[in-house]
């Protein structure tokens, strides 16, 4: 689309045309990964066009990945004591401290997505087995992890004495009625208002700053 919107056909592309459409989205506010990752679409892409002779040979050949240099080196998760003070905040016996804790240690011992927490049901769960299944939000497919112990003794705590009555058969249900499944959306608010209130500000806040930790 830029190429069309200031040439007449891809056969004249050069590498100069390239450096002109980075520089552009560089102007535009693209980080240096994003050119990165952009630049092997496109040598892909240009190596299928010389195959079908839309383009000159040899474009794909002079598309260059920048290196990724970060200008600092601070980790993109908080520090492990502070996922535990983060932990430790949900200790309460309310409703929403019940579902808060069992949720951040499913975050934190698992490093699993938002998604992947919401979408977990009842039958997901083997308490006999002591595993439970994930469906991978990513790249798809299922996968089996063992409960580990405390994470275990938090969702039974959150279904006896925190989780409302729902016909749903997700594990984690809205507090307000209707108590219908949480969205990632609300978790990744519950994560994010606890870090705030605690102080903890890593490079990235949320479910997924977990993953890092």
């Amino acid at each position: 689309r830029w190429f069309g919107d200031q040439y007449q056909s891809l056969n004249s592309v050069s590498l100069r045309h390239i450096d002109e459409f980075f520089a552009s989205k560089r102007r535009e506010g693209w980080s240096v990964s994003t050119v990165a990752s952009n630049s092997q679409t496109l040598r892909s892409f240009f190596s299928y066009a010389a195959l079908r002779g839309w383009c000159a040979p040899g474009i794909a050949l002079g598309i260059q990945s920048p290196k990724n240099r970060r200008s600092d080196n601070r980790p993109k998760g908080p520090k492990w004591t502070e996922v535990r003070r983060l932990i430790a905040s949900a200790s309460g016996s309310s409703p929403s401290d019940l579902r808060a804790k069992a949720i951040l240690l499913l975050f934190a011992v698992y490093g699993l997505r938002s998604s992947e927490v919401a979408q977990l049901r009842f039958s997901d769960f083997d308490w006999y087995g002591e595993t439970f299944t994930v469906h991978r939000a990513k790249r798809g497919g299922i996968q089996q992890f063992p409960i580990q112990y405390e994470v275990g003794e938090a969702i039974i705590r959150y279904l006896q004495h925190g989780r409302p009555r729902s016909a749903t058969d997700y594990v984690f249900v809205t507090v307000p009625v209707p108590h219908g499944r949480i969205r990632p959306g609300p978790m990744h608010q519950l994560v994010s208002t606890r870090m705030s209130a605690l102080g903890i500000r890593p490079e990235q806040l949320g479910p997924h700053s977990l993953r890092h930790a």
